[in-house]
């Protein structure tokens, strides 16, 4: 979409149309004389991606989005508020590498004196001037032109508290969808390089799919990693290197963020004294689901580990305890029956509101509610998992009430 400004009055009524609106509004006379129909209902879609994501943006009604994708892409404002807590107070001025929407500038940079924002594509990055002009008047400098890490060389790290915030970009010049965070651009292995010989602090946001210990490897110093999910999904994965002093070695932190705005976090155990005991379900135990961000990587085996769980399947992360967890970072089920097979399952089982839950079992949960006709309802959950050596199991649960929300979440 080529930028084209629009008032409060013409995003007001965007913001505002309805679905059947839209349909409608392309072959009808202009509502605005200065402005095309079809770039209102532009508009009113992507304000309808945001009003979910990115709520008091949307509530505003003067800001502009250039497309589906800078949307798709951002952080969630649930995200990006809950990052504000790792920015340091002294951190005076942060310089957001890659920008896009502007999600995260704005929001990491609430407490920074100076913001300085770059953003290659130069549509974007008139976007990015309306937006930043309303939201952040002051303090800001707006770069619209490609990142080069030549570009941090007048700046004055000894004097300066910098935070230099990459969010590479995962696509090539040509369009393509990057599966490594080495090809990423920004190079992060080139922030890193220039760095780590000067007084400051590189934080950086990765794919989900990326692997934190690989990457560590790669770029020694880090002191943190995040993992986030929001709702049980993971987002991102944060690592940040702290160059001002040494870092023997990072501390890995799992967070989940529920959408009223709260938020637990857990600390993983940086190692595994003794693997936990393998065991198989069986009735009146407790059958433990931890949040998707623990159940990425070694997190689930080191917290396993260190809090005695008993491992029912290391592929599945699915673990079980004889006693009901206090504050348990996860789902929490009691098992009511254990069985062979699916058939035999269905055989037995008569309702027909059921939650499936599929991990390295051959079915998806999907294949297996068609077969067999269960709708999504109710307290009860089917665990269908293999184990290391191949044995299936399908476990029949209900889940705890309130074991999702432990007391340990806080409020962003």
């Amino acid at each position: 979409m080529e930028f084209q400004p629009l008032s409060p009055k013409h995003l007001a009524f965007s913001k505002n149309l309805s679905a059947a609106d839209r349909q409608k509004l392309p072959f009808r006379k202009p509502v605005f004389p200065e402005v095309d129909n079809a770039r209102l209902v532009e508009q009113s879609q992507l304000y309808g991606l945001a009003k979910e994501k990115l709520p008091t943006w949307w509530e505003r009604a003067d800001l502009i989005f250039p497309d589906r994708v800078a949307l798709e892409q951002c952080s969630s404002e649930l995200v990006a508020r809950w990052k504000c807590r790792l920015i340091e107070p002294e951190i005076e001025h942060l310089i957001d590498v890659c920008a896009g929407l502007g999600v995260d500038s704005f929001f990491l940079g609430t407490n920074a004196r100076k913001l300085t924002a770059f953003e290659s594509d130069p549509n974007r990055a008139r976007f990015l001037h309306h937006n930043l002009e309303r939201l952040r008047p002051e303090g800001v400098v707006l770069k619209p032109e490609p990142f080069e890490v030549s570009s941090l060389e007048h700046i004055n790290f000894n004097e300066e508290h910098v935070l230099v915030y990459a969010d590479p970009d995962r696509r090539s010049a040509e369009g393509q969808r990057l599966s490594s965070w080495k090809d990423t651009r920004p190079s992060v292995q080139e922030l890193h390089s220039f760095l780590r010989i000067r007084p400051s602090v590189l934080l950086v946001k990765l794919s989900p799919m990326d692997d934190p210990d690989e990457i560590l490897e790669a770029l020694p110093g880090a002191d943190s990693v995040w993992i986030v999910s929001v709702s049980n999904e993971v987002k991102e994965v944060l690592i940040r290197w702290d160059f001002r002093k040494e870092n023997v070695l990072p501390v890995f932190r799992v967070v989940d963020i529920n959408k009223k705005g709260q938020y637990a976090e857990i600390e993983i155990p940086q190692e595994q004294v003794d693997s936990p005991a393998i065991g198989s379900p069986s009735p009146n135990q407790y059958l433990l689901d931890p949040w998707a961000g623990i159940r990425k990587g070694k997190s689930a085996m080191l917290l396993a580990s260190a809090e005695k769980w008993t491992l029912l399947s290391k592929e599945a992360r699915l673990f079980a305890s004889l006693e009901e967890p206090l504050d348990f970072p996860g789902r929490v089920f009691q098992v009511e029956s254990v069985f062979d097979s699916l058939a035999e399952f269905s055989r037995q089982f008569k309702s027909k509101g059921l939650h499936v839950v599929s991990r390295n079992f051959p079915q998806s949960a999907d294949d297996m509610r068609k077969k067999y006709k269960w709708g999504e309802s109710g307290d009860q959950f089917l665990f269908c998992f293999e184990n290391s050596s191949g044995r299936k199991s399908i476990v029949l649960t209900h889940r705890l009430e309130n074991r999702n929300s432990p007391d340990f979440r806080k409020q962003i």
